[in-house]
């Protein structure tokens, strides 16, 4: 049954009127005029100026840390507060299933490749070369945009192409290939496809592997941009990927291979057509994929397709006011067939199995509304609101508001403060099939200072999450607070030396199965730069953090029916891994080949070979816990042509 309110219903026709009424002003105007106006509304996002940061391809290329990659290339960023060495964005201290990755307006889910993968590092998969910006949220998220209870990663695609080029990638474990291609003088495509393979990252690292066995994948994009008429555009973003592992695994007492893949396609189409003060946009997104995984007498398949509808118009009263509002429409279905083991403990292949075929199907239409209002250069607010209207169930009922406002002392010292109620799904996954509502109530207060070669950050927040989470087959976590402090610092000392420095305080307080655990948490980073374009450019990056808290089996009991011995728990959430310290060096040498060049990079990942604890595994008995390990010390090098 769906869901429909009176006042959505009003919201609704508030927002046609004004569409009616901004499409009569174009059309009492002369075409020479109206030419004349279209670049007065900013195709950039109407938040723009609320972003934590933003970065545009450039930047991501020059950042050694990043390897090319767009969403790397904001982990080593003082509101990143991730625990895992995965490319998916952790946003002040939220969860990686709360953030969310949006490419042109449409949202990208699990954004990242090599997510399960043992030892091997993960990436995203976004191609640096087709982004024109990427703008970071990291905590109250414009509400023109949905389905997020923590932080936006906003990107979008290249609007103009400066020359044709291409681009050869050998590496250790990949073959890549670019093509940036001019078709008429604003119309252009790229297109870009890459195979990776164990066999040379294998023979290198060899004793930093052992528990790799095989990988393949293959994945390829296409990404092209056509000016229909002087108001119209189209812009199109096709990717698709074929991805394979095996490794081995540690679960539980259980030690043995296991074996994944994903077969995945997704296409983003954007039309934008340019009246008179204002902006209209259609997008759209179809992603399906396929996936398996076996482990013991565990063998998942899953599919799932997700179609993602928007319009939206953004309408600039006059100079210092804009507003945009819009309708998303949010389809997805999920199918599974899975053999699982009767009981978690048990599952050797004399064990029990069961057979689960189930599909979940998650309809839901919002509505939303966004104005922002500049009294001066210095001074400036903004209101939004995000509301249900057709929703599966009535749990998913919810409504959304946010309030920001950013003051300019001077051209040197910049503050944004936020506040707001925000909503967001939790994606299915193995644990739970099912999708739940999760709400964030959060504050935050930013700081920004530059002036010269000096660049200084703060922040600090207070969120409170509630709903359902399900970490594990029995840890389900409920709620969730944070107040953290956040800070940076850059210095540029001259020409090629550079130093930047991040420290996060964060205090968490978690519900799971009604057990409270309350800790302090700091992430400190730093990283120094070299960069000399006709020696070397040399980074060295730190990364440290405590131990993230896990639930630890300290005794069992045997079941002699099934023989196997039951795993007891005492406490939930109260254990905890060693402290994370990780070291990565960045080499890379620029070789000049006329209007062509050829670089060469090497990339040492934890450098000093650390053991960091990832997660736990037990003796048969469960008497004895061990820790399987982080990726260890890896060596990779390449070579990158461009012509």
């Amino acid at each position: 049954m769906y869901w429909l309110s009176k006042q959505t219903i009003t919201f609704f026709w508030l927002c046609c009127i004004s569409m009616f009424c901004s499409a009569q002003e174009v059309s009492v105007d002369t075409l020479p005029q109206a030419l004349h106006e279209i670049v007065i509304v900013n195709k950039n996002p109407i938040a723009e100026k609320y972003a934590s940061i933003q970065l545009n391809k450039m930047e991501v290329y020059f950042n050694p840390a990043s390897s090319g990659d767009p969403l790397k290339a904001i982990a080593l960023l003082p509101f990143s507060t991730s625990t895992t060495e995965s490319a998916n964005p952790v946003l002040r201290g939220g969860r990686a299933d709360q953030s969310r990755v949006y490419l042109n307006g449409v949202p990208i889910a699990n954004p990242v490749r090599n997510t399960q993968e043992n030892g091997f590092g993960n990436f995203s998969l976004f191609n640096a070369e087709m982004i024109d910006n990427q703008y970071v949220y990291a905590s109250n998220p414009p509400l023109t945009y949905g389905n997020s209870s923590a932080g936006i990663v906003a990107i979008e695609t290249t609007k103009e192409l400066e020359r044709d080029s291409y681009q050869i990638v050998s590496a250790l474990s990949s073959l890549g290939l670019q093509v940036n291609k001019k078709v008429k003088k604003q119309d252009f495509f790229q297109l870009y496809g890459n195979f990776q393979f164990d066999e040379g990252l294998k023979a290198v690292n060899k004793r930093s592997l052992t528990d790799l066995n095989a990988f393949q994948s293959m994945d390829g994009g296409l990404n092209f941009r056509i000016n229909v008429t002087p108001r119209i555009t189209w812009n199109s973003y096709t990717y698709a990927i074929d991805e394979r592992y095996n490794a081995l695994k540690y679960q539980l007492s259980y030690r043995s291979n296991s074996e994944a893949d994903q077969k995945r396609a997704f296409s983003v189409n954007t039309f934008e057509y340019s009246a008179v003060k204002s902006l209209f946009r259609v997008v759209s997104l179809v992603d399906w994929s396929q996936t398996s995984y076996r482990f013991k007498t565990i063998d998942a398949k899953g599919k799932s397709t997700q179609l993602f509808f928007a319009f939206s118009h953004k309408y600039r009263i006059n100079t210092g006011w804009n507003i945009q509002y819009g309708v998303d429409v949010n389809l997805r279905h999920y199918a599974y067939d899975e053999v699982r083991p009767l009981h978690y403990y048990a599952l050797e292949e004399h064990h029990p199995t069961q057979r689960l075929q189930e599909t979940v199907s998650f309809t839901a239409v919002e509505l939303y509304g966004y104005t922002e209002y500049k009294f001066t250069n210095q001074l400036g607010v903004s209101v939004g609101m995000r509301k249900s209207v057709v929703t599966h169930e009535k749990k998913f009922d919810f409504f959304s508001y946010q309030f920001s406002t950013f003051y300019k002392i001077n051209a040197f010292h910049r503050f944004i403060l936020g506040l707001g109620s925000y909503h967001s799904y939790a994606t299915p996954n193995y644990y739970d099939h099912q999708m739940h509502l999760i709400n964030s109530k959060q504050l935050a207060l930013d700081y920004y200072y530059e002036r010269g070669k000096t660049a200084l950050t703060g922040a600090v927040y207070i969120k409170k999450d509630s709903g359902q989470f399900q970490l594990s087959v029995m840890e389900q976590e409920t709620e969730q607070q944070k107040i953290g402090i956040e800070g940076s610092f850059t210095q540029q000392f001259n020409r090629y030396v550079s130093l930047f420095l991040a420290n996060t305080l964060l205090y968490q307080t978690d519900e799971v199965n009604a057990t409270t655990t309350k800790d302090w948490m700091y992430f400190t980073k730093a990283q120094v730069t070299y960069a000399n374009p006709k020696l070397v450019t040399a980074s060295l990056v730190c990364t440290t953090h405590p131990g993230e808290h896990y639930t630890q089996f300290n005794s069992s009991v045997f079941d002699a029916q099934e023989k196997v011995f039951i795993p007891v728990v005492t406490a939930y959430n109260k254990e905890k891994f060693n402290s994370y310290f990780r070291l990565d060096l960045t080499v890379n040498k620029l070789f000049p080949m006329g209007r062509h060049y050829l670089i060469a990079y090497c990339t040492i990942s934890n450098l000093l070979n650390r053991k960091n604890d990832k997660s736990p595994y037990y003796t048969e008995d469960y008497s004895h816990v061990f820790f399987q390990k982080f990726q260890r010390r890896v060596v990779y090098i390449g070579l990158q042509f461009k012509i």
